[in-house]
């Protein structure tokens, strides 16, 4: 048995070797300089589609923002006596059509040899999206004071012991080197939780690849699509999971939660009314992606209902950002009339997210 396990590990560090030579071998090669940066601020909270559209641009892929799942999402997984609230599960990236174009995964394999497969990639003209914590890379605001789950461009090799990446993204907005030891400890980093919004999942390696060719929809289809699929995550009509919830009945637990706050302690009351806004937190950014979602249809087609779900959803963030500054300021005290402020405010939110349907309902059927 030891002798089997001897083998084992000699084959492995085998392969580190092999990598390692694949590494350096390649040289100085980058694409870095050769992909348009692109960032609007409306994609904030949204590293992975600003990664995939930057690509799309570099394929040369005219429509390449309409690809981007901008609907409207949000859900709720209950479980026993805690919620979180994400998107539906297939939000995160690409219209749910085109999805068989972008492989995406975990690599439990060792971070050198994950490195060197897509450094081969890169070398071939694929890009690769890699997710990292920003707590181990220097230009990061934050180095080695917060966790950050984050997603980024590997753009290739660069000279002697570095690798090139674009990350045009705020606050740092960085095109360049950074050392490759650094960047294997954010790759293999356990992220763990100290607070931070994106703190708290493991980053396990993980990368994407997205085919060069095949997007040929129509952008007409490609909107049509994004305003389908808000119609039936938003605003679902007959929800089957008991335990899930979407759209707007995320808010109305929300607004159930808050009443119940009253009976608790200060301190707890403090700490659910915390934890209420670091999870509606992403819920108020998806808002700011669809608007400008909306606003690129509003440069292609000449609509008027177009414009007033622009001026309805503006409005509407704007409340929403009232709730959220509220909701902050009255964690830190957690009065009982903060409650029922808070619980006032909502219920005039819930009822515009509900006349949010017809301006989507009536721009998909009209265009």
């Amino acid at each position: 048995m030891r002798d089997q396990r001897a083998g084992i590990q000699s084959g492995f560090e085998d392969i580190l070797i092999i990598a390692k030579e694949v590494f350096m071998e390649m040289g100085k090669t980058s694409l870095m300089m050769d992909i348009e940066k692109l960032f609007d601020k409306e994609y904030e909270g949204f590293c992975y589609q600003n990664c995939i559209r930057e690509i799309l641009n570099y394929y040369q892929c005219r429509e390449y923002d309409f690809y981007i799942n901008m609907s409207l999402s949000t859900r709720m997984i209950i479980e026993e006596q805690r919620y979180f609230i994400c998107y539906d599960e297939k939000a995160n990236g690409i219209i749910k059509s085109e999805l068989d174009k972008v492989q995406r995964k975990d690599d439990e394999r060792d971070g050198e040899i994950v490195l060197a497969e897509n450094l081969r990639r890169v070398a071939e003209g694929y890009p690769i999206i890699t997710c990292v914590d920003g707590y181990y890379l220097q230009y990061f605001s934050y180095y080695k004071e917060k966790h950050c789950r984050h997603n980024l461009i590997l753009t290739g090799k660069g000279a002697l012991d570095n690798i090139t990446v674009l990350d045009w993204y705020a606050p740092h907005f960085y095109c360049g080197e950074i050392p490759t030891d650094e960047y294997l400890m954010a790759r293999e980093s356990s992220n763990p939780e100290d607070g931070s919004i994106y703190s708290g999942s493991p980053i396990r390696n993980n990368w994407a690849i997205i085919e060069r060719d095949g997007w040929n929809q129509h952008r007409e289809e490609l909107i049509y699509e994004n305003l389908s699929l808000s119609l039936v995550q938003y605003f679902p009509s007959d929800p089957k999971e008991k335990n899930i919830l979407y759209g707007v009945r995320v808010y109305q637990k929300i607004r159930e939660e808050l009443k119940g706050m009253v009976y608790l302690e200060p301190k707890i009351r403090c700490g659910e009314l915390r934890y209420a806004h670091s999870e509606l937190y992403q819920t108020v950014k998806r808002k700011y992606l669809f608007s400008f979602f909306l606003r690129l249809i509003r440069e292609k087609v000449n609509s008027n209902l177009v414009e007033k779900a622009i001026e309805y959803l503006q409005d509407l963030i704007a409340d929403w950002e009232k709730l959220m500054t509220v909701l902050l300021k009255c964690s830190f005290r957690g009065k009982v009339t903060d409650i029922q402020k808070l619980e006032d405010m909502l219920a005039i939110l819930i009822g515009k997210e509900e006349g949010l349907y017809d301006h989507v309902f009536y721009i998909r059927n009209n265009l």
